[in-house]
């Protein structure tokens, strides 16, 4: 299709295509490669060899939230708003939960339905709470939903075997009841009141072994805290989810299993993860247990809950004709994590499959993008900055329990004493007049606390005899008219390390040598494009995150924002093309950000739940 090219410019008319964007969370380079010199992931591999591919540097922090918001938005952090999984609160030395409504730049569908253009996405980070696009969305991670810690739950009210009879008891699962008869070979489930769904066949475990998807009843009292936010106003209702339960003990005195979640039936959910809303109960009939947000699970269960999102987004993608479609796979983030080069390498195979089910979809008119927000390699030590502050007398721990505490259960701190502390992906003074207990003056003290910040980087990188750490303000780093909830001072640490966030890593040195390694963030992730106007096995020149978006609209012929941060990726096209459909220009897209303010309410248990995330993501033990 033809249309009229929009903006400044040649007006000459430029073709027009379709675009599908695959995202691998974490998808990294160091994984692939050597899978590729193995001769596995024939499909990546043919990808490659007939498209265009090459690094793709992602921002500071080379994390999910702000990553895959400069992925969608061509701007960086200082125009999104987006640092972290949390936005800082000053007035309380707390985070809450990042959500969309944080971000402060239009993102790419945003852009598309400003020109009628019609786009779906799946499963995209940071995309929660919903809201309305010419199209369809699925909320991804970082959306509040029932997921619950993994649990033991006991069998209760036991019967006594006799004469050779069986054992009877009850299973209390959430608030279902199951009535549980045994054996002591195997066990027996059948709910005491009628559940939906419930399998037609009978549920018999022997030890170790898992149920498949049981329904059951959740309540506010056995919810997420956070979910419970959301029905304060109906607290006495009871509402539909899923759970996988595993026999772990069977024996006369004691019968135990281990319910790995609850996850919530998506139409019955007190709060809207798609758009249009109707969109939830259309998944269900797809695949009830369609999990957006796949949180902690055994290697089986994470596996086989990929291949669901992967199903449920490619029915989406082929019920209408989407200019724009995007789906995003982030359990390959938290499978680096693990620091399991099989599991890793499993993940990546199912991806390859995923890969070859998408490509047998896409038409002639279609441009498939593969990019990742960030990369993966070894580091080889452990920074722990809060540790390092409290060396250099700039970060003062508190000697009693009633002192604020960075996290939970981490490093309690006397802000009385304290003048910057570290907390998550950046470093913080602890400034009068915007902190509660500020100590450090605007102006002339806080710059010569900066000032003897990074003298104290450069010893430690003397006394370590490599370059550990290097700072750099704010106002060095980022721009824009979102810079109020960025950190103050942003450390960037050697590829080599990893740095401490938690109490669950902490360490008595400043800078601990890791035996054996261990798998982490790395700046350089990876990008790949395939079409009838991509130049085939081109290896790219460095691309960046932010180029993204400004690529996706110059395929869709729409004009590229002049205050975007990237720019089209032009060395990916065919020069006939490229040379022949020059790239239209708008000074901006501002006009389009969603009025909706930033969300500076605390929601109760989103502390709780924003830790039980980055758990299950690999950044916490």
């Amino acid at each position: 299709m033809l249309i009229s090219g929009c903006g400044a410019g040649d007006s000459a008319p430029i073709e027009k295509y379709r675009v599908l964007l695959i995202g691998i969370d974490g998808g990294s380079w160091d994984f692939i490669n050597p899978m590729l010199d193995q001769g596995r992931l024939p499909n990546f591999q043919a990808f490659f060899k007939e498209g265009a591919s090459g690094r793709l540097q992602s921002i500071y922090p080379y994390v999910t939230p702000p990553g895959w918001t400069s992925l969608y938005t061509g701007q960086r952090p200082g125009k999104t708003g987006i640092y972290g999984f949390g936005f800082y609160q000053p007035h309380d030395y707390e985070f809450r939960m990042t959500s969309s409504r944080d971000i402060r730049s239009p993102r790419v569908w945003d852009i598309l339905d400003s020109y009628g253009l019609k786009s779906g996405s799946v499963c995209v980070p940071v995309s929660f709470p919903v809201q309305p696009v010419n199209g369809i969305q699925v909320s991804g991670i970082l959306a509040p939903y029932s997921y619950t810690e993994v649990r033991i739950q006991e069998v209760k009210n036991l019967s006594s075997p006799e004469n050779g009879s069986d054992i009877t008891g009850e299973l209390h699962c959430f608030d279902t009841v199951m009535n549980v008869v045994s054996d002591m070979d195997s066990v027996i489930l059948t709910p005491v009141t009628k559940e939906r769904d419930w399998p037609s066949t009978p549920v018999q475990l022997k030890p170790g072994q898992k149920t498949p998807w049981l329904p059951v009843r959740i309540s506010p009292d056995t919810m997420n805290p956070l979910i419970s936010k959301f029905i304060d106003n109906n607290r006495d209702k009871q509402r539909n989810a899923w759970v996988i339960l595993t026999l772990e003990e069977l024996s006369p005195t004691a019968i135990r299993f281990k319910s790995h979640f609850a996850i919530p039936d998506l139409r019955d959910l007190p709060f809207n993860i798609t758009w249009p809303h109707s969109l939830a109960a259309e998944i269900q009939t797809i695949d009830p247990q369609f999990v957006p947000n796949i949180m902690s699970l055994d290697d089986e269960t994470t596996l086989d809950l990929l291949r669901r999102r992967g199903q449920v987004a490619r029915e989406l993608y082929t019920r209408d004709n989407y200019d724009f479609f995007t789906v995003v796979y982030h359990r390959s983030d938290s499978a680096g994590h693990t620091n399991r080069r099989e599991f890793i390498e499993q993940v990546y195979d199912l991806l390859d499959t995923e890969l070859q089910q998408w490509m047998d979809l896409v038409d002639e008119r279609t441009v498939v993008i593969i990019a990742s927000d960030h990369g993966f390699n070894e580091k080889q030590y452990r920074l722990d900055l809060n540790r390092w502050l409290e060396k250099n007398g700039i970060m003062v721990p508190a000697s009693d329990s009633s002192a604020v505490s960075i996290d939970p259960g981490s490093y309690r701190i006397d802000y009385s004493r304290t003048r910057a502390y570290h907390r998550m992906w950046g470093i913080y003074l602890n400034l009068v007049g915007r902190d509660p207990s500020g100590i450090v003056n605007p102006g002339s003290e806080e710059e010569t606390l900066f000032q003897d910040l990074i003298k104290a980087a450069e010893d430690l990188n003397r006394e370590s005899g490599f370059e550990v750490l290097t700072l750099k303000s704010k106002w060095d780093i980022f721009s824009g008219h979102a810079l109020a909830g960025a950190p103050d001072i942003i450390p960037i640490v050697n590829d080599r390390c990893e740095t401490v966030y938690w109490e669950s890593a902490r360490q008595a040195d400043v800078l601990q040598k890791i035996d054996g390694g261990i798998l982490g963030h790395s700046l350089f992730g990876m990008v790949a494009m395939k079409g009838p106007v991509i130049a085939p096995g081109v290896r790219l020149p460095d691309c960046h995150i932010e180029d993204i978006t400004p690529t996706i609209l110059y395929l869709c012929s729409l004009p590229v924002a002049r205050d975007f941060d990237g720019s089209v990726i032009l060395p990916a096209f065919l020069p006939d093309f490229s040379h022949g459909s020059p790239v239209k220009n708008v000074d901006s897209y501002n006009a389009l950000i969603k009025e909706t303010a930033p969300d500076n309410t605390s929601i109760p248990g989103s502390e709780n739940s924003l830790m039980n995330q980055l758990k299950s993501l690999g950044y916490m033990q």
